[in-house]
């Protein structure tokens, strides 16, 4: 079928208008919303020029989906949140400043996000993500990165709550379980990193040491939230808040995927150990 000159008309600058609509910045998901919407719009639109749009929507949705364009992932990202924000008055008032409940350690791993899991909203943590989620003792030379967070966090936020997470499958805990005894390594950060958990790893090896590697690899996950705990008391400023029960340490242990077999919470004040009613006994050095 041959298009009319009020069909050819109606079809012809469409994809004029998709190009420039990409180079004013605007998402292929931004025109393909706007062919769809014109569908629906112009019933009496006729049948060649309708269907030359839906053509044009399957090209444009059939390449989107050929490769991934980090920066339309961005501005698609950015554009959702913008249209998605319901909450103006928090924004508001977030602007001003900040007063977190929470300091949040967590692995980097991307398929554990803290936010996302928790449900916790913007102002709520304060955020310290690194490999294996580890906590490193008290120094002023290494490591400064982290314990600068931690003193902004109880010194100035004045967090009411420190919470470690640790999670199943994690791959830093496993490269700690796969160090060989003689301490060489492979890599210029990575093992240095996690030899942080060393405590964890020996204690696991000397008491399970019948374990399977993936065994193993399960008890330290555990274990090595424990490490992190005890390294938090080596900061003055946290024992301090502590004794004055101005702050409690937390911690979670997740298991991938939201099975929270062993999902637990313990709570470190003024040296008692109160466990709620999901939490599981986990040791506390």
């Amino acid at each position: 079928m041959s298009c009319t000159p009020i069909t050819r008309s109606i079809v012809t600058p469409l994809a004029k208008v998709v190009e420039d609509m990409a180079a004013n910045g605007h998402t292929f998901d931004d025109a393909i919303d706007g062919l769809k919407k014109l569908l629906s719009e112009k019933g009496d639109l006729q049948a060649v020029a309708a269907e030359k749009i839906k053509q044009l929507t399957a090209e444009l949705e059939a390449g989107d989906a050929e490769g991934f364009n980090p920066v339309e992932r961005i501005r698609l990202g950015l554009r959702k949140r913008n249209t998605s924000t319901t909450n103006p008055t928090l924004y508001g008032e977030l602007a001003k400043g900040q007063s977190p409940k929470f300091l949040v350690f967590a692995c980097s791993d991307s398929r554990v996000c803290p936010s996302h899991i928790l449900d916790f909203q913007p102002g709520e943590a304060f955020m310290v993500r690194n490999i294996a989620n580890m906590v490193p003792p008290y120094d002023t030379i290494k490591h400064s990165g982290a314990g600068a967070a931690i003193e902004y966090a109880v010194l100035h936020l004045k967090v009411e709550n420190i919470v470690v997470i640790g999670h199943s499958c994690c791959g830093g805990i496993k490269g700690l379980m796969s160090i060989p005894d003689d301490g060489t390594t492979a890599s210029d950060f990575i093992e240095e990193w996690v030899k942080l958990g060393l405590p964890a790893k020996s204690k696991v090896k000397a008491d399970c040491r019948d374990l399977e590697f993936s065994d193993l690899c399960t008890k330290c996950e555990k274990e090595a939230v424990n490490v992190s705990l005890g390294n938090l008391l080596t900061y003055p400023f946290v024992r301090e808040a502590l004794v004055n029960k101005k702050l409690s340490v937390r911690e979670h242990i997740m298991i991938l995927l939201m099975e929270l077999l062993t999902f637990g919470i313990l709570t470190l004040a003024f040296h008692h150990l109160y466990l709620n009613e999901f939490s599981l006994p986990i040791n506390i050095i």
